[in-house]
């Protein structure tokens, strides 16, 4: 026998459930699942209810606390500035209890949803609470000013974002090689590059510097004599044995 859509649909998300290793709580007849996920900050409640015609679902992702009652037309506004913010779904406010939840409304056309996009919305449904929460706790609990304080949250964020950019980017670098210092080829290495260093300084600032000085015309007129001289005694020897001959 072929399940109804909606039975079908309400299988199916509870087959991706489990496998993905999430626990949670099932109303069977209302075709509901409560799971109870915890973030760094918080612990919050996901509702999943199958709608009736079983090709679509909501998550509904409870704030953990109730607006207080003189604080109610202030969540009123904060959520209403938020859910300009949110891309995909929107904060909804119960004026009459003070509960706030964030929803998100999906089509599974043929009462089937992929596990991937499973998780994803999930995940989808918790990063607005997770972004927002230090929003929710400023203007619900201490009474601040929701322009202030959103503004506020989103310094916060982009500053935090800029520094874990910084630390990918520093992360991704490869690090520069380390020479030994106790390795002999490393240090003949640099000994012979300092040096090639130095000389390249010093020819740059005198091109002359380095190569043999000039004689001078009077330091050759007194040389060339003594060179005279050692040129005969070298072949003076030759031309006696020649004549003697």
């Amino acid at each position: 026998m072929t399940p109804n859509p909606r039975a079908k649909l309400f299988m199916n998300i509870r087959s991706h459930l489990r496998r993905a290793n999430l626990q949670f709580f099932e109303r069977a007849r209302e075709r509901q699942f409560l799971l109870m996920m915890r973030g760094d900050a918080l612990t919050v409640s996901q509702l999943i209810t199958v709608r009736p015609d079983g090709v679509a679902f909501r998550i509904e992702t409870r704030l953990p606390i109730v607006v207080p009652t003189h604080r109610r037309v202030a969540a009123a506004e904060l959520v209403a500035r938020l859910n300009r913010l949110t891309e995909r779904g929107h904060y909804d406010l119960d004026i009459d209890t003070g509960d706030v939840c964030f929803r998100i409304d999906c089509h599974a056309l043929t009462s089937m949803v992929i596990g991937k996009v499973m998780l994803a919305v999930l995940g989808m449904a918790l990063r607005p609470l997770a972004r927002d929460w230090r929003v929710f706790e400023a203007v619900l609990l201490r009474e601040a000013d929701p322009v202030a304080a959103i503004k506020e949250n989103a310094e916060r964020i982009a500053r935090e974002t800029e520094a874990k950019q910084r630390a990918d980017r520093a992360a991704a670098t490869p690090p520069l090689r380390r020479k030994d210092p106790q390795s002999p080829i490393d240090a003949e290495k640099d000994l012979h590059e300092m040096i090639d260093e130095l000389m390249a300084q010093e020819h740059a600032a005198d091109p002359t510097a380095g190569a043999p000085d000039a004689f001078s015309a009077e330091e050759l007129e007194e040389l060339l004599p003594e060179i005279e001289d050692e040129s005969d005694e070298a072949t003076g020897g030759d031309d006696a044995d020649g004549d003697a001959k």
